[in-house]
């Protein structure tokens, strides 16, 4: 069983080693670069990086220097733009998967019990799905979508907009225009009403006088 390994200890190791390859001349420098070198490892990403890559496959072999030089290689690469590394990296992930796929599913059908038929068809599952996923990460970083840009459509006819003002001052209305809408609605006969007096009686209406012998 492999003995577990603290990246602390490690780092320590690695960076008095990393001191000792540059060749001060006088202890004092050798101890300031490693106190340079393990601040690096534990505040740039760099570090933290590969200190949890050399933590995950339990080694101190690793060279820490070494693999923070390849780690910023790449990062560089993929800084100017470069997309292989993304997609050799999704591919590898895209077949690792693949493989986890074909082991549970051989699990599954040899297992003999339920709950174990189950748990191994879960993770058939799961892992089919993260596959699924990455292969199409791996289409859109190959063939991304282009950008789409939607132009709206002013279908007002005779429509005056006015963009320069709030809408509750668009919807002001002066005091003279409110007044001459008061004045318009008004009654425009000026005539003074006049009170009911009695018909004449010389024009009332009279009989008409027809000769006898007519």
């Amino acid at each position: 069983m492999n003995k577990q390994i603290n990246a602390n200890d490690v780092s320590k190791r690695q960076a008095k080693s990393m001191a000792n390859q540059q060749g001060f001349a006088t202890a004092e420098e050798k101890d300031r670069a490693k106190k340079e070198l393990l601040l690096d490892l534990h505040t740039s990403s760099l570090g933290s990086a590969a200190l949890t890559i050399q933590n995950i496959f339990h080694s101190d072999d690793l060279d820490l220097a070494k693999l923070m030089a390849e780690l910023g290689r790449q990062q560089t690469s993929i800084n100017k733009g470069n997309p292989y590394l993304l997609e050799s990296m999704l591919i590898n992930q895209m077949q690792v998967l693949q493989a986890m796929f074909t082991c549970a599913a051989t699990q599954t059908s040899r297992s003999t019990m339920f709950s174990q038929m189950q748990a191994y068809a879960d993770i058939a599952i799961k892992v089919n799905n993260a596959c699924r996923k990455t292969i199409l990460a791996i289409n859109q970083l190959k063939n991304p979508a282009p950008a789409t840009f939607i132009k709206q459509q002013n279908n007002a006819v005779n429509q005056q907009v006015n963009n320069d003002q709030p809408a509750s001052e668009k919807n002001k209305k002066p005091a003279n225009e409110l007044l001459i809408e008061e004045k318009r609605n008004e009654t425009l006969d000026f005539r003074r009403t006049t009170e009911t007096i009695p018909a004449h009686p010389a024009m009332e209406t009279v009989e008409v006088g027809r000769r006898k012998d007519t």
